[in-house]
């Protein structure tokens, strides 16, 4: 084992001292991992922290199933309770040392703020890791997948002289004897278990947006620490990873790479829809941790069907969506207490290049295409054909008999587009992080091999900015005055993220509405939305907040004890006993407008 250890420091350029967080034997243990936090920030990753294994029958995974079902804990084949902290997963230990899980994929789309890292890694038992995205891939050879360690070894020497790049970007040795390569790639092949060789053995997962990956300095759950071999500045960047294959499974999603000779049009397509919306209410409940079916695996495996339905339909629609059917299956079995590997074993069960979604088994394309319309009327204008759009604008969606089809919930709403559509607000769209409109104009074609402007007209969409931001709805709140909403804005032009609170009356006018977010800012914010606009638009996203589940809090009317026994800081929450909990738990948001805080210990 130390042989080979040594065998793989030897494959890369020496880096015994690196100012960028890789591994300092002068160090301490808190001081490395705050060379790690440093490094993942100035790579534009999040920090997240990991809290030591934690005895499951102490704290153990606790799966919600339907409202007749309750609760119960999962066990393992021994019989045993499934743990709830792993060493692996996002969670930290505070303070006094009780454990606390964190939703890592709030983080997918900010980073975390100062105070969040003060409190996650004031406890020096927490180790670190952090997440993937879209571009940038973790690639984890995982040694169980080997005959044995030495044959890992071999094979991870074996990469990196087929690919001596590779020997100049972040590589680990993992606390299970695995190895972590990370890259940042233009283009990523859309999948998650990988082999060495075309149609080889499983032998590791590329983890991207939406996984979490465990880092050095971190101590394992074997005891064993992760180790770093390589931390240059910055990921190295390649144009494709085109080193691991995908293995022989079903799980394999439709590529996403562009066609050849296709004809790229200079004006941007409208965004993209979230995958998960468009799913029906059946694949929302597992997502949110529900098992509807009685047993975890058939819930996944619903959920999985839909949304790899939707990803095909819409692929063959040429509607854009953001987000894996693989990705939302491994946050969705998480929730239901179902590991990783088991997970996978599912996702291979299923064949989803012929999977459809429900709304096409119930209405076809129309139907599809009335959820469309209502998630993203610019994706649907673009693209909806003539017939189908004559078909839905001269019959509306059934009004009556609401009992939800096959499966639905007893007159409810099931998600396939068959329901009244909300009303229409005057609300801008969001476009490469600003928020605008599009315009439908007629121009002269252009060819796009000689640049010669052609008599022939076409008709394209145009996107007009109408601010220098984006936003969402983290909280809406409720209090004597009104309330408001917590909102997350960030600038496009410095990627910049905030948490705003702003009361209702703040947003009355635009004018009011720029002056709050300029005091958040401290520095310009453009807003060139009428009033109207501006208030379609956080209707719209009200809509979306509560869609997917939001709910109204209080905002703290001071700072600390509430009217309910609460107590209310700036960094931490407590109940009316002492006992540390959330915001989730209490409801209740910080108001940092009220003044400052005495410091109670």
């Amino acid at each position: 084992m130390v042989q080979s250890i040594e065998n793989c420091y030897a494959a890369i350029p020496p880096n015994p001292v690196s100012q960028n967080g890789s591994t300092q034997p002068s160090l301490t243990y808190t001081e490395r991992r705050q060379q790690r936090i440093d490094w993942l920030l100035s790579n534009g990753l999040p920090p997240l922290p990991v809290a030591p294994y934690q005895d499951p029958h102490r704290y153990h995974k606790v799966v919600k199933a339907s409202n007749t079902r309750g609760a119960h804990c999962p066990l393992t084949k021994d019989l045993q309770p499934i743990a709830l902290f792993t060493g692996k997963n996002p969670s930290f230990k505070d303070a006094d040392g009780t454990p606390h899980l964190i939703n890592h994929h709030v983080y997918q789309s900010r980073l975390p703020n100062k105070k969040e890292l003060k409190r996650w890694f004031k406890n020096p038992e927490n180790g670190i890791g952090t997440l993937g995205s879209d571009r940038i891939k973790w690639i984890d050879l995982d040694s169980k997948q080997f005959s044995s360690v030495k044959e890992c070894d071999r094979s991870f020497q074996e990469l990196l002289e087929q690919r001596p790049e590779l020997r100049l970007t972040f590589l680990e040795k993992t606390q299970s004897g695995g190895y972590r390569i990370g890259v940042e790639a233009d283009y990523n092949r859309h999948f998650t278990n990988f082999s060495l060789c075309p149609g080889g053995d499983h032998v590791g997962e590329c983890l991207g947006a939406g996984r979490f990956t465990v880092l050095s300095p971190t101590i394992g759950p074997t005891g064993k620490p992760y180790v770093n071999l390589n931390c240059p500045e910055k990921l190295l960047e390649i144009d494709e990873i085109d080193f691991i294959y995908p293995t022989k499974t079903k799980s394999s999603q439709p590529s996403t790479k562009p066609k050849k000779n296709v004809k790229i049009s200079t004006v941007a397509p409208p965004g993209s829809i979230p995958l998960e919306m468009l799913g029906h209410d059946d694949s929302h409940r597992v997502l949110n941790g529900e098992d509807i079916k009685g047993d975890r695996s058939a819930s996944l495996t619903t959920a999985i069907s839909e949304w790899a339905g939707w990803f095909n339909w819409c692929h063959h629609n040429n509607i854009p969506v953001s987000g894996t059917v693989e990705n939302l299956a491994h946050y969705a079995g998480e929730k239901l207490g179902i590991d990783g590997d088991r997970i996978d074993r599912i996702l291979a069960t299923i064949d989803l290049e012929k999977c459809h979604p429900a709304a096409h088994f119930r209405g076809g394309d129309e139907a599809c295409w009335r959820k469309v319309r209502r998630l993203d009327r610019g994706s649907y204008d673009a693209n909806c054909p003539d017939s189908i759009k004559k078909e839905i604008s001269g019959n509306p969606p059934n009004r009556g008999n609401n009992n939800g089809g096959n499966g639905g919930g007893g007159g409810g709403h099931n998600g396939d587009g068959f329901l009244p559509e909300r009303n229409k607000w005057n609300s801008p769209e969001s476009w490469n992080g600003e928020l605008g409109y599009w315009n439908v104009v007629r121009r002269n074609k252009v060819d796009v091999e000689t640049g010669e402007i052609l008599d022939e007209k076409e008709t394209i969409r145009v996107f007009v900015p109408k601010c220098n931001f984006d936003l969402e709805i983290e909280r809406e709140l409720s209090d004597g005055d009104g309330g408001g909403l917590v909102l997350q804005v960030k600038r496009s032009v410095d990627n910049k993220q905030r948490r705003v609170i702003i009361r209702s009356t703040e947003r009355l006018t635009v004018k009011e509405f720029n002056l709050a977010l300029t005091k958040a800012y401290r520095t310009g914010i453009i807003c060139n939305l009428k009033t109207d606009q501006l208030n379609g638009l956080i209707q719209s996203k009200l809509i979306h907040y509560h869609d997917r589940g939001g709910k109204v809090f209080k905002l703290a009317d001071r700072i600390g004890q509430q009217s309910d026994g609460t107590w209310v800081f700036s960094d931490r929450s407590l109940t009316d006993k002492g006992v540390a909990t959330t915001e989730e738990q209490t409801r209740t948001v910080y108001n940092p407008n009220l003044g400052y805080e005495d410091h109670i210990s």
